[in-house]
C-alpha cells in the first residue's frame, strides 16, 4: 500500500502478529494494514484525537529470552548490555567511567552540583559534567530548597503537601528516600534555609503569616516571628550563622527586606526602596553579602548585611522574565526562570558572562549548589555542652565583625525560660510545680486564663477573615485571569504553581482478564493535543468484538 490518500500524515506504527497498525494525526484514527502486501486496509480507532505515538499492550511482543546479564549483573558494578556477539559488557551511568578491571566504576565529575526544584522533582545537575540525577520524585509542589553539606542532606518546602522534607545525599550518589521533617501546623512554607553550624531549620509560612525555627530533624519547634501584623507576606528567608544574623523579605503591601536575630528579636529594615517582589535571596559568605532577585522589576541587586553600598548587578526584563530564586557560587550568580523555564548565570560583580547552564525544565523554583564552599565551616559559640541550653541555643549577632562570639538560648513554642535564661520547661510541668516559676514573673492563672482569651480572639479573628475573604471572592476576577505582571492581581506561589500543573486524565479503558487467564492485546495511544493541561495515553482493544470498518481502497 503506498497511496497517499490512505496516510495522511501518518506518524506512529508498530507490528503486531500480521498486522502493521498505524497512527494517523490529522484525521483523528488508528489504522492497520496486513503487513505483507500493505492490503485490506481497516480503520480500527476513527476518535483518537490526534494520536501519535503507539505501542502494543502484549506478551507476544516481548518473548521470553535468555539474559546474559544473569546471575548477578555479568559482574557489572553499573550497567550490563547485551552484544550482538551473544555477549555482554559493563557499562558506566553519565558522569562515570569504568576502571581497568571493565567492570567497576570512577566517578569523573566535580561533586559539585546545582541543586534546583522542579515542581514534582529534586533535581541537581553536575556543574563540570553536566550530568544531571533526580533526587525526590512524587514530590508535590516543590518551591524552595537548601542543603547540609557536612551532613548530606537537601531540604525543600512542598506548598501544596504543607510540609518540609529531606533526602540524603553526597558528592557522589543519592539515596532516593524522602523523609517528612515537617508536617503539621504548615500551610504555606515558601522559603526555607539551613543554619549548617548550629543545625537548625528556619522557614516563613506566608498562610500563618510567621517565621519558625526547628531542628534539622523538625524537632523543638519555635514561632521566632509571630502572626502580629508586623509581616504581610514573608516569602524569602537566607542566614549566616558565622554572625548569627537572619534576613527574610516581605513582598506585601511594603515590601522590604528584614535583618534580625537568629531568635526573631532586633528586627531591622535594610532595604525598602527599588523593591517589589524580592522573590529569592542568597547571601554570599565569603564576601559577606546579600544578594535577592526581584520577580517585578527584572533585577538582581547586592548588599552588604547592614543595607548600605547596594548595586545593580543586571537589570534586563529579556534576560529575567519572571526570575524566581539566586545563588552565589564562585564568580558566578544564578537563577532560576520561570517563563524560560531555565537555570542562567551572569559574572556576580560586572553582570556580563550571560549564559543558560540548564535548559527544559518543567517549572524551575528554589536553587542552590551542593558545594562545601556553599557552607564554610566557623567557630560554634555554643559548643561545648550546647551553651548551657536546655533546648536551642543560637549566636548572638555580630554586628560589626564577621564571627559571632556569644551565644543565648530559646525555648520552643509551649515551653517558657526559667530565670536563668537557660532552661526551658513545658507549660504542663508549670502548672502542675508552680514553684518552678515563680522567678519568672509567670503564674499559672497567667498561664491558663490567656491561652482560653487567645483562643476566643484567635476564633473571632478567623470569623472576620473568613468574612472578607468570601467578600473579596465573590467581587475579584477568577485566578485564571490574574497574570504575574498586574501589581494589584498578583499571584501567590500557590497559584503560580496550580497553573503550570497538567491535568492528566485517566485511561479511558482498563485492561481486563479473558476467562483463560490470559491477557488480552491492546493498542497504547499517546496524544498530541496542544493544549498542556490536557496531554494523555489512551488504551483501545485490538481483538475482540470491535467493529472494524474498512476505508479507502485496497
Amino acid at each position: 500500500m503506498t497511496s497517499a490518500d490512505n496516510l495522511p500524515w501518518a506518524f506512529g506504527l508498530v507490528v503486531y502478529k500480521d498486522w502493521l497498525y498505524i497512527t494517523q494525526f490529522i484525521n483523528n484514527t488508528v489504522c492497520r494494514v496486513d503487513k505483507q502486501t500493505g492490503s485490506n486496509f481497516q480503520i480500527i480507532r476513527s476518535d483518537a484525537d490526534t494520536p501519535v505515538g503507539i505501542k502494543i499492550y502484549s506478551g507476544d511482543n516481548q518473548p521470553h529470552g535468555t539474559s546474559l546479564c544473569i546471575p548477578n549483573n555479568g559482574g557489572c558494578e553499573q550497567l550490563c548490555l547485551p552484544t550482538p556477539q551473544n555477549t555482554s559488557v559493563c557499562a558506566c551511568a553519565d558522569g562515570f567511567e569504568l576502571n581497568s578491571d571493565a567492570k567497576t566504576y570512577l566517578f569523573k565529575g566535580s561533586g559539585k552540583w546545582l541543586t534546583y526544584a522542579n515542581l514534582n522533582t529534586i533535581e541537581r545537575m553536575d556543574l563540570e559534567t553536566n550530568v544531571t540525577e533526580t533526587i525526590a520524585a512524587r514530590v508535590t509542589n516543590a518551591v524552595d530548597l537548601d542543603i547540609h553539606y557536612e551532613k548530606g542532606y537537601v531540604y525543600w518546602s512542598d506548598v501544596r503537601a504543607k510540609k518540609i522534607s529531606r533526602s540524603a545525599v553526597n558528592r557522589t550518589s543519592i539515596s532516593g528516600s524522602i523523609e517528612d521533617i515537617v508536617v503539621e501546623r504548615v500551610d504555606v512554607p515558601d522559603g526555607i534555609t539551613i543554619d549548617w553550624m548550629y543545625n537548625l531549620l528556619y522557614w516563613t509560612d506566608t498562610g500563618h503569616n510567621h517565621i519558625q525555627v526547628s531542628r534539622l530533624d523538625g524537632t523543638n519547634r519555635k514561632t521566632i516571628i509571630k502572626n502580629d501584623s508586623s509581616l504581610d507576606q514573608p516569602r524569602a528567608i537566607v542566614v549566616d550563622p558565622s554572625t548569627g544574623l537572619l534576613f527574610f523579605s516581605d513582598w506585601g503591601s511594603q515590601p522590604r527586606i528584614e535583618r534580625c536575630r537568629m531568635d526573631g528579636g532586633e528586627r531591622t529594615i535594610i532595604i525598602n526602596s527599588d523593591i517589589i517582589w524580592p522573590n529569592g535571596m542568597t547571601i554570599d559568605h565569603i564576601g559577606k553579602r546579600l544578594y535577592w532577585i526581584d520577580g517585578s522589576l527584572n533585577q538582581i541587586k547586592s548588599t552588604r548585611f547592614d543595607g548600605t553600598d547596594t548595586y545593580t548587578i543586571i537589570k534586563n526584563a529579556d534576560v529575567l522574565p519572571k526570575p524566581y530564586d539566586l545563588v552565589v557560587y564562585g564568580s558566578y550568580v544564578y537563577w532560576s526562570n520561570w517563563q524560560y523555564r531555565t537555570i542562567c548565570r551572569v559574572n556576580k560583580y560586572t553582570g556580563q558572562e550571560f549564559s543558560v547552564v540548564v535548559k527544559y525544565i518543567r517549572s524551575p523554583m528554589g536553587i542552590q549548589v551542593f558545594a562545601d564552599e556553599v557552607q564554610p565551616k566557623g567557630k560554634n559559640v555554643c559548643e561545648p555542652n550546647n551553651g548551657g541550653c536546655s533546648h536551642i541555643c543560637f549566636p548572638l549577632p555580630a554586628y560589626n565583625s564577621a564571627q559571632s562570639s556569644s551565644s543565648g538560648c530559646m525555648c520552643p513554642d509551649f515551653y517558657i525560660m526559667l530565670s536563668d535564661n537557660k532552661t526551658c520547661i513545658s507549660m504542663d510541668t508549670e502548672i502542675a510545680n508552680p514553684d518552678l516559676t515563680k522567678d519568672t514573673g509567670v503564674t499559672s492563672r497567667e498561664i491558663i486564663v490567656y491561652p482560653i482569651i487567645g483562643v476566643v480572639v484567635v476564633i473571632l479573628i478567623n470569623v472576620v477573615l473568613i468574612l472578607i475573604f468570601w467578600y473579596r471572592r465573590r467581587n475579584t476576577s477568577p485566578r485564571s485571569e490574574r497574570t504575574y505582571e498586574e501589581p494589584d492581581n498578583r499571584i501567590s506561589t500557590v497559584s503560580a504553581i496550580y497553573d503550570t500543573i497538567d491535568e492528566q486524565t485517566e485511561l479511558t479503558s482498563k485492561m481486563n482478564n479473558s476467562n483463560s487467564g490470559s491477557v488480552n492485546p491492546y493498542l497504547e495511544l499517546s496524544s498530541s493535543r496542544t493544549d498542556p493541561k490536557n496531554t494523555y495515553s489512551d488504551l483501545i482493544r485490538i481483538n475482540g468484538d470491535m467493529n472494524m470498518p474498512k476505508c479507502g481502497t485496497e
